[in-house]
């Protein structure tokens, strides 16, 4: 990997074509590397003028890791066989080695590039080209929605744009700024690699954040981290975006943390998210997460009434996971008030604290299977509900 980050900080005067499969974090790191490059190089828009071509990808499952594969082998194809340099989660994960071959491809780690750069400033979330995700189906059914809402209550129809059935920050009615507060995980949930993938838990001060703040031009900022609930001066930080007029988005905030959102900062937010993982209390202690489930609902209810579109993650077919524990994950997500749910199948991550328990473990049997589906037409009809809800003129 050293090797191929040298040859990549080493390019001069060239074009270079820049796309990430995804998932929102590695959006804000593919465009502090464009950054970094666009120093020496151009970024263009069109894959056919481009020299080279930068990929951050996503493998927290076995799904994502398979689309990001799937995404570089068609980039790969139609830029003719141009130099494909290939970061994040995939070139710690087994399924680069369908890549491993290919002689175009090299695998880099961005880590390693900051390390030498340093810090770099704010940066719009929508300079990168992003592909359609592969749980994402036809919108057209969303964007009919969003036409009448927008007659009716404009707040509104920006709270819709965050939701189709499962993915969120698709397609936004306005522009944003992301603010990264921190990067890694000190947490150790047994399915997760993050803490040896991305390291430990490190912030930027809140002198570096708030200059990011004053300096964004864009009325709606997105706050990302691993866990935004660490964040040292979490209370400074709102306070000041509030006294700046902004409205915020917080992605992700872990469920131990929730507490830290205080009520006179909710009339300031438009979308929190929650990653939960399981309705069952076993499955969590399982999984080494927190169990507060009552008091998360507690505070999606309360959260609910200023319009707040709330989100959440699940992993089903977990190996401890029995009928009862699917059933208690079903009825917390049709009982809380969550606007949207992205959830996916277990899959042992290497790195991650049970990859050598459950490593042989096959989440494509006909059980797994059957619960997917079944959650699938829950998620599904509790968005429609949503939608309708909304539709008639909510708040």
């Amino acid at each position: 990997m050293k090797k191929a980050i040298k040859e990549l900080m080493d390019i001069k005067g060239r074009n270079f074509y820049s796309f990430t499969t995804a998932c929102l974090s590695l959006v804000d790191e593919s465009n502090r590397i464009n950054e970094i490059l666009n120093k020496k190089n151009k970024q263009v828009l069109n894959l056919s003028d481009a020299d080279f071509i930068v990929v951050t990808t996503c493998a927290v499952s076995r799904d994502s890791a398979q689309n990001s594969v799937k995404n570089i082998l068609r980039l790969s194809q139609d830029s003719g066989n141009k130099p494909i340099f290939v970061g994040g989660c995939l070139a710690n994960a087994k399924e680069r080695e369908e890549l491993n071959k290919i002689k175009n491809i090299r695998f880099f780690t961005a880590d390693d590039i900051f390390k030498k750069i340093g810090k770099v400033d704010i940066i719009c979330e929508k300079t990168t080209s992003r592909c359609e995700p592969f749980w994402l189906k036809d919108m057209s059914g969303k964007r009919k929605h969003l036409e009448k809402l927008q007659n009716k209550n404009k707040r509104l129809a920006e709270l819709y744009s965050f939701t189709t059935d499962g993915i969120v920050f698709q397609d936004m009615p306005f522009e944003f700024d992301t603010i990264r507060l921190s990067k890694g995980c000190n947490k150790r949930c047994s399915y997760c690699a993050i803490p040896n993938n991305r390291g430990r838990y490190m912030e930027h001060d809140f002198s570096y954040v708030s200059a990011q703040i004053k300096d964004s031009k864009n009325k709606h900022l997105l706050l990302i981290g691993e866990n935004l609930g660490c964040y040292k001066d979490f209370d400074k930080l709102f306070e000041y975006a509030i006294s700046k007029g902004k409205i915020l988005m917080l992605r992700y905030i872990e469920p131990e943390y929730i507490h830290r959102i205080k009520r006179e900062y909710l009339k300031n937010i438009i979308y929190i998210g929650v990653p939960l993982q399981s309705g069952s209390k076993k499955v969590l202690k399982d999984m080494r997460r927190p169990g507060n489930l009552k008091a998360v609902k507690e505070k999606f209810r309360a959260w609910q009434k200023y319009n707040i579109f709330l989100g959440t993650s699940v992993i089903l077919s977990y190996p401890t996971e029995n009928i009862i524990d699917y059933l208690r994950t079903l009825y917390f997500i049709a009982a809380a008030p969550v606007n949207y749910i992205s959830f996916q199948n277990f899959s042992p991550r290497e790195n991650s604290p049970v990859f050598e328990q459950y490593k042989e473990w096959n989440n494509n049997n006909l059980k797994a299977k059957i619960k997917f589906w079944i959650f699938d037409c829950l998620v599904k009809l509790k968005s429609r509900l949503n939608y309708a809800a909304i539709s008639k003129g909510g708040k």
